[in-house]
Parts: structure tokens; sequence; C-alpha cells
């Protein structure tokens, strides 16, 4: 009886090492579970207007009022986020590199290269940092706009 005894405290030590172990664990919100994840979660944020939301994006920030403005932007039609690569960075830290293409209402198109270094902190991805030295406007091909054609009407002469 003591062999099975000690094959069970063995057992439950073995357990309780694996369960209790220090170490990262995988977050369970969808904003911060990939590298490239909080930089998307952050740039819809802003397009969303939800300044809050975008704050809690980054390393060292917690949860954030909603209604917060952080800029006044222009109101906006789109924004996109384009041509997305991460690249990792050792262990825990990654830099994700991304254009982003964002329309202006009344239909003026712009675009700009950017990147952040991101880590992962507690099992969450948040940017660490924005690298302002990777950030540069690109151009924007703009679609020709169909011009209206206009009949003069009878009274015209």
């Amino acid at each position: 009886m003591t062999d099975l005894r000690s094959r069970l405290a063995v057992a439950i030590g073995v357990l309780s090492l694996i369960a209790f172990q220090p170490g990262e664990r995988p977050s369970h919100d969808p904003r911060f579970l990939s590298p490239a994840a909080p930089v998307n979660s952050f740039w819809a944020s802003i397009r969303d207007g939800e300044h809050g939301r975008a704050l809690e994006c980054f390393v060292g920030v917690g949860r954030q009022p909603q209604n917060e403005q952080l800029v006044n932007l222009p109101p906006l039609q789109a924004l996109d986020l384009e041509a997305i690569t991460v690249t990792l960075a050792g262990t825990g830290h990654a830099v994700v590199r991304y254009q982003v293409h964002y329309r202006l209402r009344g239909g003026e198109a712009h675009a700009f290269a950017s990147a952040d270094e991101v880590m992962l902190v507690r099992g969450e991805w948040r940017i660490s940092k924005p690298m302002s030295s990777e950030r540069k406007d690109l151009p924007v091909e703009e679609k020709p706009r169909p011009k209206p054609h206009v009949e003069p009407g009878p009274d015209w002469s």
C-alpha cells in the first residue's frame, strides 16, 4: 500500500508543479492574441472613435474610460490596414509593419506606412512603442471620378 501512496504522492507533486508553474498564460481577449492583433485593435478603435479602447492596446495601460478622446480627427469614411508583416525579435518581442489607408469624408484618400514594437506581457501582446523612424507617407492612386453629364433644359438657348 505504501508503494501506491508514494506513486500517488509523486503524481500529485508533478501535476502541481505543472499547474502552478510560473509563466505566460495565454490571453482570452481577441484584441491581444497575436503580435498583429493589438495593432489592428488600436486602429479599429481609432476609426470607431473609441480612444479609451485604443489606449488599452499599449503596455502598462489598464482599462480606460470608453468615451475618452485622444485626438480630434477629421471625419473618416474608411480606414483599413494593409500589408501587415510581423518580424519576431526574440522571445516575446516582435515588430509589426503595416500600411494605413484612409479616406476622409468627401473622398480624399491618404496612406502611410508605419511600424510598432510589440511585446508579450502576461500572455497578451501589447504595443510597447511606435517606431517613428518607419513612418512615411505613401502615394495613393486616385480613381478618376466620373464627370456628371448635364444636358441643357428646353429653355436653354
